[in-house]
Order: C-alpha cells, then structure tokens, then sequence
C-alpha cells in the first residue's frame, strides 16, 4: 500500500469505523456462493472485509472433503457453513455470544449441522484432534474495549496470540494444517516469531492485494 493511500485510510479510520458500527447496529443478512447468514451487531460482516471471503476462496480451493475442521473466531459462521456444505466436519466456536446465535440461526437456516461451542480460543472446546485449524483473527495490536472490538484487536501485548500458540498444540497431530490469514498492516513479523517460540512453522502460501492492502495466507504446522 502506498504511504500516501497509508495516511488517507488511517486519516478516514475513525470515520469509516463509526458508520461500521451505525450500519451494523441492526440485524442484516448476506449470502455468498448459495450460503446465506443472519447477522446480529456486534458479529464481523464477511461482506464489507476482505479477509474472510479470501480466507474461504482459498480453504475451498483444499481437499476439505471428509476432513475435520475447525473454525476459531468464526463470528458469522460463513467459512464453517461451507466447509460442512463441502463435506468436512466442522466445529465453529466464537467468544461472542451474538455469534453463536448467528451462527446457530444460519447453520438451521442453511441446513448444515457444525457444531457450534461458545469459547475464548480452546478454553471450552473438547480436547480433540483436528485436520484443519482456520483462523482469521484479531490482529491489530490494542485493547479490546467491547464485543465490535473484539473482533479487531488482539490485546496490547499480543495476548490473544500468545494464548493461541499455547493451547494449540493439543488439539494438532503431526498432520494438523493450521490456514492463518494476516494484513500486511499488522505486526506479522512479531506474530510469526511468536509461532516460532512455541514449535511451530511458518509459511507463506498465498498473497492476493485487495484495494492497495495486501493480504496474506499462511499455513503453520508443528516442527
């Protein structure tokens, strides 16, 4: 992204957040590829941000089929909902409650059964291995201060990361893909050496630029 494109998004920041916020203070609904979701304030819209459906483009474009898959943070549920209508086995969890409900709501509306378990990270998640681990996360570097924030920041010290990478490992076995999607405007350096430090690789395996912003996907596996 150009410095001069850098100053005017993070100048329009506030602005753009604050009619995000107005916009998503009511119930909405969106369909992608024959799928469609309820949404509740409070939920990530996969309509007005790129990485979700560039997340799930990509997971779609993997053997899936048969595979047991787990989506962290899946806040409307999108990416989980196509995976189980692409024959893996799907568990989607949120710490939201307003995401379970959407995600609830839809997976009835779409009649696709994913488990659905309300969790911080792994903290509710029966001790289980899994074939895929897809993560689209809160990578901006600050406090959340409520629920719309959640979704966007991963704590002043990285903390939603070092809980990630510690809980992990448990729920992997040695074949265990773990599908990340990061923004070229996060510390992804720093979130990569935090992967590092807990016996993970790391690896690029697509990039796609989406108005100026480049967007990466990276897969982890345990060295």
């Amino acid at each position: 992204m150009s410095s001069i494109l850098q100053r005017i998004l993070s100048m329009a920041q506030p602005f753009i957040w604050k009619l995000y916020r107005k916009y998503m203070s009511q119930k909405r609904q969106y369909s992608y590829k024959g799928v469609k979701v309820m949404l509740k304030p409070t939920v990530f819209h996969p309509a007005l941000f790129f990485s979700t459906k560039y997340l799930l483009d990509y997971l779609l474009n993997q053997n899936i089929k048969g595979k047991s898959v787990l989506e962290l943070g899946a806040g409307s549920g999108l990416i989980a909902l196509h995976c189980q209508k692409n024959a893996a086995k799907v568990t989607a969890t949120d710490i939201n409650p307003n995401a379970i409900e959407v995600m609830l709501n839809s997976a009835k509306l779409n009649q696709l059964p994913i488990q659905v378990i309300q969790s911080d990270l792994f903290d509710c998640i029966p001790l289980q291995q899994f074939d895929i681990i897809c993560i689209n996360p809160p990578y901006y570097q600050g406090q959340p201060k409520d629920w719309w924030e959640k979704a966007f920041y991963c704590g002043p010290g990285f903390e939603y990361f070092h809980k990630l990478y510690e809980q992990i490992g448990a729920y992997m076995h040695d074949q265990t893909q773990i599908i990340m999607i990061l923004s070229i405007d996060c510390a992804i350096e720093h979130i990569a050496s935090l992967a590092a430090s807990k016996g993970l690789s790391w690896r690029q395996k697509d990039s796609r630029k989406i108005w100026g912003e480049w967007n990466y996907i990276f897969e982890l596996r345990q060295l």
